[in-house]
């Protein structure tokens, strides 16, 4: 059984910063969200949604990512079902799973990533390009 008064003589909670991690602290992640309509032609499939991701590992490689906490996409469907696809290292294929009803050819598609040794605007230029790419190239 606990003394009264234990409770308040534990310490407050530190407040959450917005100040930047000092470089002692280890390397400072670069973090995207990047979300938007895309229409297709023809429907998408789980393959098409793993070459996504891996032209965009291929394209942060490029532009000196040296390390990958998470590259995710999904792209959901207005009528239901999704897809998604997720990667955690450089030299690792996409996981996928998901699925889209019928042969949905519009959704939502949002990537998020979080990944190491590139700054921020370059890793949103980079998966803005590779959207744009993929988008056409699904379309036909």
């Amino acid at each position: 059984k606990l003394a009264k008064g234990v409770l308040s003589t534990l310490p407050e909670p530190a407040a959450p910063t917005a100040e930047p991690v000092e470089e002692d602290d280890g390397p400072i992640p670069a973090v995207s969200a990047h979300d938007q309509d895309v229409t297709f032609s023809a429907p998408v499939d789980r393959a098409q949604l793993a070459d996504l991701l891996t032209t965009l590992q291929s394209r942060l490689v490029k532009d000196g990512c040296s390390l990958i906490g998470h590259l995710k996409a999904i792209l959901k469907s207005p009528g239901g079902g999704y897809l998604f696809a997720s990667v955690t290292a450089l030299d690792e294929p996409p996981q996928t799973k998901g699925r889209l009803p019928g042969k949905a050819t519009s959704g939502r598609l949002t990537i998020n990533a979080i990944v190491y040794g590139i700054d921020a605007p370059t890793v949103e230029r980079i998966i803005e390009e590779a959207v744009k790419s993929w988008d056409q190239a699904a379309i036909g």
